[in-house]
């Protein structure tokens, strides 16, 4: 029977590793862990100590943490949740005093590996914060433009059309024809074309959460984040693992609301930590031009994290976005032994992890309110190039690009919005690629890539709702002219 104490054929430390392992996504496990008061304590008591498990002990309470949800403010336990795990975890980032103590790690381990167990446990951390952030939201929002069902079915109609001709001239008339259908009740007001467009980009579906000094959002941002960007900096054995870190915190970052103001000194703190994050790791590594890829798809996955957790905020040196893009045309020729798992399979399960995807993602990400003009349409013009490219532009790149603009153009008070949309003719644009979009999608085998099948239709349905909804705007621009 596993013991936390030692005994001549087991170690603590390996008792330990053991229970890390299985505590993973194993509830019962986790269950009687807490069940058995002398096992929990005993696990409390080594975390809080000065013993050389210390850091063991942090990654078994935390996969016991995730494997009950137990989270700041729905546990049974008084501080049993992650937020009591990042004072000490980052005390083993603290690379001057990890190198000249012995306090805290195993006497076996080395500096690298003491600093790679921490920010993996770290990064597990931000992830598992993330998921429960997401769990707790509320997604479902009802579509009130106009009827869903139909469009569905005029997509089915549309699809046996498509097996016996090209389709070009009835996509565009089944795409007239929900705005006919849609007008047969009026026209829309703007609280309803909003209400279109919500559901179309998600807005006012984040994560309200409510960050207090002690809770594990407040510390990963200001706490851990901090360790872990001078780490990325460092060149080291670890600075993967450290980008990596900082990578999974700002991602669950971006899932949080900002808007109600009650997060706003976090915010402000996390706005300053991101232009420091973009300036000292993610610049350099640009202008280098690595060709190392797996760095390079870690590098556009912070990019991508912490330009979309400020929305357009960040200040980037001139002519980086290009750098992205040069990117996004060098992932199209790398082959699946040279790109590893940053290859971007035309219809694999991690499509959407590609490479290919984190490029239009941190694109789409700059370019939003409140980006310059100029970078709004380049980047603009980019993202309708991708699209342009279809049939040969892969599924997942296509439903990402989608995405992007539909989040870019989403508001017709945006600065950029009568300039570059209207001024540079975008709708013409979309609406030439719409029919494409649409064989796309069809052409996707829902049987094998039943994911990938079921995002292109949705960002193919919200094409379709996001055409009627800029021809209601444009018709209300002309309107007050």
């Amino acid at each position: 029977m596993l013991s936390l104490d030692a005994t001549p054929t087991q170690t603590t430390s390996e008792v330990l590793a053991c229970l890390t392992a299985l505590l993973e996504d194993n509830e019962a496990l986790a269950q009687k862990v807490v069940g058995s008061e002398d096992w929990f304590n005993k696990l409390i008591q080594i975390k809080d100590s000065n013993s050389t498990n210390v850091l063991a002990a942090c990654g078994v309470l935390h996969n016991l943490f995730v494997s009950l949800k137990w989270y700041d403010h729905n546990t049974p336990i008084e501080g049993a949740s992650d937020a009591t795990l990042i004072p000490k975890l980052v005390q083993f980032m603290d690379r001057t005093e990890i190198e000249t103590s012995t306090n805290g790690h195993s006497k076996h381990s080395s500096p690298d590996q003491v600093l790679q167990l921490a920010l993996e446990i770290t990064a597990s951390i931000a992830t598992s914060l993330q998921e429960a952030l997401e769990h707790g939201s509320h997604y479902e929002k009802e579509f009130q433009g106009f009827d869903d069902a139909e469009l569905m079915n005029e997509d089915a109609e549309e699809m046996e059309i498509n097996r016996e001709d090209d389709g070009e001239a009835k996509a565009r008339q089944d795409e007239m024809d929900a705005e006919a259908h849609a007008a047969e009740d009026g026209e829309m007001n703007e609280d309803e074309m909003d209400a279109d467009m919500e559901l179309v980009t998600g807005h006012g579906s984040d994560v309200e959460e409510t960050a207090s000094e002690d809770s594990t959002l407040e510390r990963l941002v200001r706490i851990a984040a901090g360790y872990a960007l001078l780490l990325a900096i460092e060149k080291n054995n670890n600075t993967s693992h450290a980008i990596s870190t900082l990578n999974n915190i700002a991602w669950t970052v971006s899932t949080i609301d900002f808007s109600t103001g009650h997060l706003d000194n976090l915010y402000n703190f996390w706005v300053s930590l991101t232009q420091r994050i973009w300036k000292e790791v993610i610049s350099p590594i640009l202008a280098a031009d690595t060709a190392d890829i797996e760095l390079a798809s870690i590098v556009t996955s912070l990019a991508w994290a912490v330009s979309r957790s400020v929305k357009g905020v960040i200040n980037i040196k001139p002519g980086e976005q290009r750098k992205f893009m040069a990117l996004y045309e060098a992932s199209k020729n790398l082959s699946s032994a040279e790109n590893g798992a940053a290859k971007v399979l035309d219809s694999g399960d991690d499509a959407f992890q590609g490479l290919g995807v984190k490029c239009i993602g941190v694109l789409g990400s700059l370019a939003l309110d409140p980006a310059p003009i100029d970078l709004n349409k380049e980047i603009g013009e980019f993202l309708l190039t991708v699209l342009a490219s279809l049939p040969d532009t892969p599924p997942a790149d296509t439903v990402e690009a989608l995405n992007q603009l539909f989040d870019i153009y989403a508001d017709k008070e945006y600065s950029f919005d009568e300039p570059v949309f209207w001024g540079y003719n975008f709708l013409k644009h979309l609406e030439e690629i719409q029919p494409k979009a649409k064989r796309m999608s069809k052409e996707i085998d829902k049987r094998l890539f039943p994911e990938l099948r079921g995002r292109a239709d949705e960002a193919v349905l919200n094409l379709d709702r996001f055409l009627i909804y800029k021809r209601k705007e444009k018709k209300a621009l002309k309107g007050r002219n």
